[in-house]
């Protein structure tokens, strides 16, 4: 599946459907590889989804690619790469970092907060006439004057 067609929730909710299968393959059936194998890919591809869904966040910018990128020494994600698929990122052998990459994903988010609460505050006060007056007629001393302040 390429990268950019993946949907989260759905991708997270047959994981889920997976795992319950291939534990109830190990209790139900004699040890076997094959199941052995399903059972390992089955829970490499669930240790996954944190990385997945963090990969997926929006708020990302260039910066943090390159920190998630600098933590990968065999490869790097490449989102913006037709070819880049799930498996992809699976075969970078992500799941050691996963703690470090969702941290930056958070960060990420937590950047686009601050930037957008910014924003707002920029535009609330762009408008804003702040009028002073000099204080008791002394130079380079003013206080605010509440004349004119709507």
């Amino acid at each position: 599946m390429l990268w950019n067609e993946i949907n989260d929730e759905e991708i997270k909710k047959n994981a889920e459907h997976y795992s319950k299968i291939a534990n109830r393959l190990l209790r139900s059936l004699p040890s076997n590889p094959i199941v052995d194998d399903l059972k390992y890919l089955v829970d490499t591809f669930k240790e996954a989804m944190p990385i997945v869904e963090a990969c997926r966040n929006k708020n990302l910018t260039q910066d943090h690619w390159d920190s998630i990128n600098d933590l990968i020494p065999n490869g790097k994600i490449d989102t913006e790469d037709e070819t880049f698929t799930l498996q992809s990122l699976i075969d970078l052998d992500v799941n050691q970092y996963q703690d470090e990459i969702v941290a930056i994903s958070r960060r990420a988010t937590g950047e686009a907060k601050l930037r957008a609460d910014l924003s707002k505050l920029d535009n609330a006060w762009k408008d804003l006439q702040i009028v002073v007056g000099i204080y008791k007629e002394r130079d380079g001393v003013f206080v605010l004057d509440g004349k004119g302040v709507e």
